[in-house]
C-alpha cells in the first residue's frame, strides 16, 4: 500500500471508528486528555502549536514501560532506531527519519540534551537516567535552535526537579529473571520556604543471559550505579537558581558475538576471552532563570565528563586478535538565552559555546601466528596502537521567531550561525618494537580544520479550525568536519563538513471533543557530504568518508487518546525511504542506492493502558505495546541485515497513594532478533537482542 494514502485514510477513518458510547461521552464533555505542554522551542506551547514532528513520552508512560534509559523509548517513536555501535556499551547510535551515526566516537547525527545542557559523548546515550519526567523527540534538522550535530533531529530526556515545600521518600525495589536485581531511591526535602533537594540513587545488577559456549560467566551483565542530586531555589521572586550534579558508572561483560546467520537463533556466543568495559559519566550544571521585564533571560553552564575502557579480549574464540580502547571525554559549555514576547511576536536570542577534548585509544594485539593476506606470516604478540586527541571549540549566536500574521496565520523564521574549530595531534604505530606497521600508516600527524556555517529555517503555520493547525517548514542542519581517529589507511585524515535541508509539511490537532490527539508530517530531506563509517572487510578496520549524495523521505503519524472511559489506545507509523543517492567509493565499491544504517523501511506502534479505580485511592492498571519494523542493515555496504520483527511488551500494576506493585514480561512472545553487528576479520558477527523476561517492581512512597 502507497504510505501517504494509508495516513490519509487513517484520518478519515479514525472519527468514524470511535466507540459509539466514547464518542458520546466525548460530545458531552464525560472525559478529554490533558494538553501536553512542550518547550522544545524554548518557549511553553501546547503540542498541536509546536511546528514540528515531536514525540513526547511522558512520565506515566516512562513508568508503565519501567523505562530509564533510551533504547525503551525509541521504539515507541515513528521511523526512529537505537543500536549499540560495536555491541558493547561505550558507544551507542541513535537514527531518526533514517539519519545517523554508527562509527565509534564519531559525532552524533542526533543531538542528545540531558536536562536542557548538550551531551556531546555517545557513551552517554545508553546510560540509565532514573526519575525521568519526560522524553522528547524532535525529528529532522534541528539546526536553528540546537545547532551542529542535530541532522536527524534531536532528543531531551528531562529529569524531575525539587519540589518546594514536599518533604517525601520513595523506595523501588525489583528483581527479574537472569539474576537481574535493582534497588531505587528518590528523595526530595524542602529547606525552607524557597528552597529544596531533590536526589536519586540507583543501583542493578544481572548476571547475564548469553551462554558462553566457551565456559565461564555468561555474557551481557551488568553493574550500574546512578545518581544525581539537585538543589534549587527562588533567590529573589524574579530570579531562580538550579544546580545539578550527577554520575553513573556501568561496567561488566557486555559482548556477546556469535556467527551472523545463527546467533539471533541460538542466542549464544563463544569467546574465551570475552570482552569487559567500564563507563563513567559526570556532570556538573548551574542553571540561572531571571523574569525579566523583556523577557526571561536563561543561562546554562555545563562541564561533562565521560571515560570509558574496553579491556583487552576477544569478540570471539576464532578471532586472532585481542582487541582494546579507551576514552577520556570532556567538554565546558555555556549557552545564553533570552527568550520574549509581544501581541504579535514570540521570539528567542541566544549565544552559546563549548569547548570539548576527546583522548582516545585503540589497540590491537596478535594471541597467535596470523598469516596475513594469504602471503605471510605475523608472530604471535605482534600489535598495533593508535592514540589522538582532538579538542574542539564551537561559538554560535541564533534568532528564532514566530510572529501572528493574522489571528489564524503566523510567520516562521530563524537563522544560527555558527563557527567550529577541530584539531586532531594523532599517532599510530606497532606496539613490539619492529619499527612498522601493517593494518594502518605508521604516522605522527597535527591537523586542524575550521569552519562557518548558517542554519536557517523559515515556515508559516495555519490554524485551519481551533481543533487544527497545518504547518510547512524548510530546516537546515550540519555536522562540523572531522578525523579519523584510528588505524588510518592514509595521511588524509580529514572528511568534509556534512550538511543537510529538509522540506516539511505537517498536520496537528484533536477530535471527537478533544478525545483524540493526532499529528501528521511529510518530509523530504536532501543531505550532501554524508559522513559514512565502513568497514574494511579483509583487515576489520573501520573509516569514515563522505558519501557525496543522500536522501530521505517519508511520512510520521501518530494519534493517541480515550477509546473508553478506562481505556487509552495509542498508534504510531512512520515511513521512511533513507537512501544513499551517490556513494561510489565504499569498502565494497559502489554502494549508491543502498539503505541508510539502522533505516526501516516502516515502523509502527501500538500502546494501550485500561486503569480501572478500585477503592480507595488504588487503581489496576494493565499496560501493554506491541512495536515493530521491517528490514533494515547495520551497515552503509548493506552486508549486515535484520529482517523485519515486533516486539510485545506487558504489563499489571496496583497503584495506591502509598505503594504500587508491578509485574511486568518484556519481549512476551520471546522474539528473535539482533541488537547489533559487526564485519570481523574472522566473518560476520552479531549480538543477539534480549529474551522475554518476567520480573516485578515494589514502589513505596513516604
Amino acid at each position: 500500500m502507497n504510505p501517504y494514502r494509508f495516513a490519509l485514510a487513517s484520518f478519515c477513518v479514525l472519527p468514524t471508528a470511535l466507540p459509539v458510547s466514547a464518542q458520546q461521552e466525548a460530545a458531552t464533555g464525560a472525559f478529554t486528555l490533558d494538553p501536553i505542554y512542550l518547550d522544545v522551542q524554548f518557549r511553553q506551547e501546547t503540542e498541536q502549536e509546536v511546528p514540528i514532528s515531536v514525540t513526547s513520552v511522558q512520565s506515566d508512560e516512562l513508568k508503565a514501560r519501567g523505562a530509564d534509559r533510551l533504547d525503551k523509548v525509541l521504539p515507541l517513536v515513528p521511523n526512529a532506531n537505537f543500536a549499540t555501535v560495536r555491541g558493547g556499551i561505550e558507544a551507542s547510535s541513535v537514527a531518526l527519519r533514517g539519519i545517523s551515526t554508527t562509527a565509534y566516537g564519531a559525532d552524533p547525527s542526533v543531538a542528545f540534551y540531558m536536562d536542557g545542557v548538550y551531551v556531546g559523548a555517545d557513551s552517554a546515550f545508553d546510560g540509565e537516567m532514573p526519575d525521568l519526567t519526560a522524553v522528547n523527540v524532535m525529528q529532522g534538522p534541528q539546526g536553528t535552535l540546537s545547532g551542529h550535530n542535530a541532522i536527524g533531529g534531536a532528543v531531551q530526556m528531562r529529569t524531575a526537579d525539587p519540589e518546594f515545600g514536599v518533604n517525601s521518600t520513595k523506595l523501588t525495589f525489583g528483581v527479574a529473571e537472569h539474576g537481574e536485581r535493582s534497588g531505587e531511591i528518590v528523595g526530595n526535602a524542602a529547606l525552607g520556604e524557597r528552597a529544596a533537594l531533590r536526589y536519586v540513587l540507583k543501583r542493578t545488577y544481572s548476571d547475564g543471559w548469553i551462554v558462553n559456549e566457551a565456559g565461564g560467566d555468561n555474557l551481557d551483565s551488568k553493574d550500574t550505579l546512578t545518581g544525581r542530586i539537585k538543589l534549587k531555589a527562588q533567590v529573589t521572586d524574579t530570579w531562580t537558581s538550579l544546580l545539578s550534579y550527577d554520575h553513573s558508572k556501568d561496567k561488566g561483560r557486555r559482548y556477546g558475538f556469535g556467527p551472523l546467520d545463527e546467533v539471533a537463533d541460538t542466542r549464544r556466543a563463544d569467546s574465551d576471552l570475552p570482552l569487559d568495559e567500564t563507563v563513567e559519566n559526570e556532570g556538573l550544571s548551574w542553571t540561572n532563570t531571571w523574569d525579566l521585564e523583556a523577557g526571561r533571560l536563561e543561562s546554562i553552564t555545563a562541564w561533562r565528563h565521560s571515560d570509558s575502557e574496553m579491556h583487552p579480549g576477544a569478540h570471539s574464540t576464532v578471532s586472532p586478535f585481542l582487541r582494546y580502547s579507551s576514552r577520556d571525554y570532556e567538554q565546558l559549555s555555556q549557552e545564553l538565552r533570552l527568550t520574549g514576547q509581544t501581541e504579535r511576536l514570540d521570539w528567542t536570542v541566544g549565544l552559546f559555546a563549548m569547548k570539548s577534548s576527546d583522548k582516545r585509544v585503540e589497540g590491537i594485539a596478535l594471541r597467535d601466528d596470523y598469516v596475513y593476506g594469504g602471503t605471510f606470516t605475523i608472530p604471535a604478540g605482534y600489535g598495533e596502537r593508535s592514540r589522538a586527541k582532538i579538542e574542539s571549540e564551537t561559538l554560535a549566536a541564533y534568532f528564532d521567531g514566530a510572529w501572528a500574521l493574522t489571528d489564524r496565520i503566523g510567520i516562521l523564521g530563524g537563522l544560527r550561525v555558527s563557527h567550529d574549530k577541530k584539531s586532531i595531534d594523532y599517532n599510530h604505530a606497532d606496539t613490539a618494537g619492529y619499527g612498522y606497521s601493517l593494518l594502518a600508516l605508521t604516522q605522527d600527524l597535527d591537523l586542524s580544520t575550521s569552519g562557518t556555517f548558517a542554519s536557517p529555517r523559515i515556515g508559516m503555520t495555519w490554524d485551519v479550525t481551533p481543533e487544527m493547525t497545518a504547518y510547512g517548514m524548510i530546516t537546515a542542519g550540519y555536522k562540523p568536519a572531522g578525523f579519523v581517529s584510528s588505524f588510518a589507511e592514509t595521511s588524509d585524515l580529514e572528511y568534509d563538513r556534512e550538511t543537510a535541508i529538509n522540506y516539511e509539511l505537517g498536520l496537528k490537532g484533536t477530535l471527537g471533543g478533544d478525545m483524540w490527539r493526532y499529528a501528521l508530517s511529510a518530509f523530504y530531506m536532501d543531505i550532501k557530504d554524508q559522513q559514512v563509517y565502513s568497514v574494511n572487510r579483509s583487515t576489520g578496520i573501520f573509516s569514515i568518508a563522505n558519501a557525496p549524495k543522500s536522501r530521505s523521505k517519508g511520512l510520521e503519524l501518530s494519534f493517541d487518546g480515550q477509546a473508553a472511559r478506562h481505556l487509552r489506545l495509542g498508534a504510531a507509523f512512520g515511513y521512511a525511504d533513507a537512501t544513499f543517492v551517490d556513494y561510489p567509493d565504499s569498502q565494497i565499491g559502489d554502494a549508491s542506492g543502498n539503505r541508510q544504517p539502522l533505516s526501516s523501511k516502516y515502523t509502527a506502534a501500538l500502546t494501550a493502558e485500561y486503569r480501572l479505580p478500585l477503592s480507595g485511592d488504588s487503581d489496576l492498571v494493565v499496560n501493554a505495546d506491541y512495536t515493530w519494523r521491517s528490514k533494515f542493515y547495520f551497515d552503509a555496504e548493506n552486508t549486515l541485515p535484520q529482517s523485519a520483527y515486533g516486539l510485545a511488551n506487558a504489563s499489571v500494576a496496583i497503584e495506591t497513594g502509598t505503594w504500587d506493585l508491578q509485574l511486568y514480561c518484556d519481549n512476551l512472545f520471546d522474539k528473535h532478533y539482533l541488537r547489533s553487528a559487526a564485519n570481523l576479520t574472522e566473518g560476520d558477527f552479531g549480538y543477539a537482542g534480549a529474551e522475554r523476561t518476567f520480573g516485578i517492581r515494589f514502589t513505596r512512597t513516604f
